[in-house]
């Protein structure tokens, strides 16, 4: 008789992370939201090892940018051979002052090999992998976004070499208060090598070509005197940072008061007699996204 039991699968978790990176890249370049922020896993030896998603090296870069200083993709080559596609990135941080002017600071080089073609576990009835000899059956495609993949993770690679750890502690503290922290389990697990397919609510239409990136947004708002998100997310009289990108960071930066010009006179300082502080207080929506301080 076959054993099948766990112990005689192989457990290979930066492997399986970096197959469910695949799919999460090839997600958002369809459009897709992607939410999850940190992958977690715990080795052989029951070490827990954390490490940030593509969508988590984003949110510190928007962070870093709240700080004064943002992450540039400045040059790429691209390296191809029978089996594979290796992308090298040239990333730089730069240093913004108030007026917009930049100076740079420091430059890396990312790096990816991403393999032509890609493993499939096949999947029973059940959705579970199909265990045989104790292994999982697999199935080899060719990757039709290997370029794309590619290209994606060296940038990602590149800015996180540029990223203080201060900064990547506290976005790892913010996923776990969010929900956005995935835990990858062992190869037999669907959860570990299928994403899961986002629901109606979460599936995005791409932003359009005219919009601008999170990181120009910061920074534009920055200019008209914000310091942190939550002030952003009272000015628009939205929720989380999820309904400005819904509506666009161009339209919401549009929309955006500018707090660094004077008040007319007569209107500073007015205050609304009908309405008590305590009552203007439970008025007031509570956020949905937790730790919005910058």
């Amino acid at each position: 008789m076959v054993e099948t039991s766990k112990e005689m699968v192989p457990w290979r978790p930066f492997e399986i992370m970096e197959r469910v990176e695949d799919e999460a890249v090839i997600q958002e370049l369809r459009g897709e939201v992607i939410e999850t922020l940190v992958y977690e896993f715990s080795d052989r030896d029951g070490r827990r090892v954390i490490g940030l998603s593509k969508a988590g090296v984003d949110r510190v870069a928007s962070e870093m940018a709240m700080k004064g200083e943002v992450l540039r993709e400045l040059d790429f080559e691209l390296m191809s051979d029978a089996d594979s596609v290796t992308a090298v990135v040239k990333a730089g941080r730069f240093a913004v002052s108030q007026d917009g002017r930049e100076i740079l600071l420091e430059t890396v080089f990312g790096t990816k090999r991403q393999p032509r073609k890609r493993e499939i576990y096949v999947r029973g009835k059940d959705g579970k992998p199909v265990i045989k000899d104790g292994q999982p059956v697999k199935r080899v495609e060719e990757d039709p976004f290997v370029v794309e993949v590619a290209m994606v993770k060296a940038a990602r690679n590149a800015k996180r070499r540029l990223m203080p750890e201060s900064l990547i502690t506290k976005v790892i503290d913010m996923a776990r208060q969010e929900g956005k922290v995935r835990k990858l389990g062992p190869p037999e697990e669907p959860t570990a090598s299928r994403p899961p397919t986002p629901s109606r609510q979460e599936t995005k239409a791409p932003a359009p070509e005219s919009d601008i990136s999170q990181e120009d947004f910061v920074l534009q708002a920055k200019a008209k005197g914000y310091t942190n998100w939550r002030e952003i997310l009272e000015a628009l009289g939205v929720h989380s940072t999820k309904e400005v990108r819904e509506m666009t960071y161009r339209k919401a930066l549009g929309q955006l008061p500018d707090k660094t010009s004077p008040e007319p006179e007569g209107i500073s300082g007015t205050v609304d007699e009908g309405v008590s502080a305590s009552e203007e207080a439970e008025a007031e929506p509570a956020l949905m996204e937790a730790d919005l301080d910058f």
